[in-house]
Order: structure tokens, then C-alpha cells, then sequence
């Protein structure tokens, strides 16, 4: 999973973590983390993935989801769920872009999951404007 601060524009933080374990996903441990990280970063927004493809995928992500919208709302935190094809298309221009080339374009960023919160941080971001 990928978290990406951005502030007016700017990446401030990004970071991947695995909230798999040995019994499959760990809820509380991302439960927990989520309210940490909303108590110091003090979001306006947070930007979650819409699951489209794969059976296994959607329930899992719609599981995440769920966590993410709960605690999000009891911090008064408002979500918004936003599709991939969407923000590669705002941003590569491209909406079926694959992985090396959203890499291409956030060659700063290491991993996969992090390049694809920034993704969303800025098509966010020009979808507004």
C-alpha cells in the first residue's frame, strides 16, 4: 500500500508499506496506522484507489476501503475514490499506461506503490483546476 503527502503540488512524504501477514491482511495494524498518520499529517483529503478489474482484487481493496472511509470519517477527514485509468490519462495521458510508465515518470520515486499514490495526488490536483 502507498501513502503520498502532497502539499499544494508538492510531494512532502510518500512511503509503501505491506499490511500482509502470515494470516493475510493485517486491518488493526493498518487501522492503527492510519490514525496515526491522519493525527500528524492533519489531511484536508485523502484519495483512495477505485478498484475496477479482478474478482479477488475488488473484494480486497473494497475491505481497505472500508477501514480507510470509517476512520477517515470519524476523524472528519472527506475521501474521494479515484480510478486509475482516469489519473494515468489527466497525467501520462494515457489511460492504459502500465507500471514502467508511470516509473518513467516518477523516476525519483522507488516503489511501485508510492509512484502510483503520486499519480493520484496530481491528476488529483489538474482535475481541479
Amino acid at each position: 500500500m502507498g501513502f503520498c503527502i502532497n502539499d499544494g503540488g508538492e510531494i512532502i512524504q510518500s512511503y509503501e508499506m505491506n499490511i500482509w501477514d502470515k494470516d493475510g491482511y493485517n486491518y488493526t495494524w493498518l487501522a492503527s496506522h492510519l490514525k496515526s498518520a491522519i493525527d500528524v499529517w492533519k489531511p484536508d483529503l485523502i484519495l483512495i484507489p477505485y478498484p475496477t478489474r479482478y474478482y479477488y482484487v475488488i473484494i480486497a481493496h473494497a475491505k481497505i476501503m472500508g477501514i480507510i472511509c470509517y476512520i477517515a470519517q470519524k476523524r472528519e477527514v472527506p475521501v474521494i475514490e479515484v480510478q486509475d485509468c482516469t489519473c494515468k490519462k489527466a497525467v501520462l495521458n494515457n489511460g492504459r499506461a502500465k507500471k514502467p510508465d508511470i516509473e518513467k515518470y516518477y523516476p525519483n520515486i522507488k516503489g511501485e506503490h508510492e509512484r502510483d499514490a503520486a499519480l493520484f495526488a496530481e491528476a488529483y490536483l489538474k482535475m481541479i483546476k
